[in-house]
């Protein structure tokens, strides 16, 4: 039976078996055992932070400058929510020397 004559019901279980896997994978990566980031996580949300807008306006005058930063917060935003944190969660994470 292909995936599409499957019932509603049983696709959307499905999808959501799908995402909570894919959000483990995204937890196991980002955060420590105590499911806390990692200090890594903590660098590299930081940097997200900044580079995509997480926490400020993508608008640009120029269209395709407005949809590239859109497109870099979106990304952003859904690593965010596989980990379970908000934007406002990365306020205290900064782009720290590694020495």
């Amino acid at each position: 039976m292909a995936f599409d004559q499957l019932a509603p019901d049983v696709i959307e279980l499905l999808q959501k078996t799908l995402n909570a896997r894919r959000a483990m994978h995204y937890q196991r990566v980002f955060l420590d055992e105590d499911g806390t980031p990692s200090m890594s996580a903590r660098k590299v949300l930081a940097d997200l932070r900044k580079f995509c807008r997480v926490d400020r306006s993508t608008f640009e005058v120029d269209p395709r400058a407005h949809a590239l930063l859109e497109g870099r917060r979106e990304v952003a935003l859904r690593i965010l929510t596989m980990i379970g944190l908000k934007g406002e969660d990365l306020a205290p994470f900064v782009e720290v020397s590694d020495e």
